[in-house]
């Protein structure tokens, strides 16, 4: 359920007719970088395909942040007590309880999103200083080498050889080439968008019942 970049690399030098070594067009090492730029921004676009779980330890107080290799905070499933946390709204706690920040600090059995960052998040009650949270969030690994795993499902093979064809294309300045480049990212985009929509087909929350987060 994952290719690697040579696979990327493979695609693309056929596509834009480069396989034909040892002096290429365009050098390993600057595919490479544009393959990592693609992979980078489906992980902003879509962060949803780059899904990782991780147990964190929290700070004292209410505000926590996900770990440094993290794009964006996805959710809070467990405290240290195995207890799962429901997301609550922020406004409405500051309003019924304004004080919330400095009560006494327990077992969190609530998280709100920090709206000013996506890796930020409040817990409440707020936490111990090395209590434990189980969260999910979308984590994209660097791509760098021609061996490294890019940590997508297979069907996102094309999507990404499309992204860096575009990429590649874009380099020249050429009509003919221009039209190439955005060809490629039309395809692209689309794939990316297609997936989006089958999301909100498919992974109804309320699908086993009344939706609980």
């Amino acid at each position: 359920m994952s290719f690697t970049a040579q696979a990327v690399l493979t695609e693309v030098r056929d596509l834009v007719q480069d396989s034909m070594g040892p002096d290429y067009r365009y050098s390993d090492p600057f595919v490479l970088r544009k393959i990592d730029q693609i992979v980078r921004g489906m992980a902003i676009i879509r962060p949803d395909l780059f899904i990782h779980f991780a147990d964190i330890t929290c700070a004292a107080g209410a505000l926590q942040e996900a770990p440094a290799d993290s794009v964006r905070l996805v959710d809070v499933l467990r405290n240290k007590n195995g207890q799962s946390l429901k997301e609550i709204n922020q406004e409405a706690l500051d309003l019924l309880s304004p004080g919330w920040p400095g009560q006494n600090a327990a077992a969190a059995t609530n998280w709100m999103r920090y709206p000013r960052a996506p890796n930020r998040f409040y817990v409440f009650p707020p936490a111990t200083a090395g209590d434990a949270l189980s969260i999910a969030y979308a984590r994209c690994v660097p791509v760098t080498a021609l061996g490294d795993t890019i940590a997508l499902q297979d069907a996102y093979l094309s999507t990404v050889v499309n992204g860096t064809v575009w990429l590649l294309e874009s380099v020249d300045a050429e009509h003919t080439e221009s039209g190439r480049a955005k060809m490629y990212k039309d395809a692209y985009d689309s794939a990316l968008a297609a997936g989006l929509t089958t999301r909100q087909i498919t992974d109804d929350p309320a699908a086993g019942g009344s939706s609980t987060k």
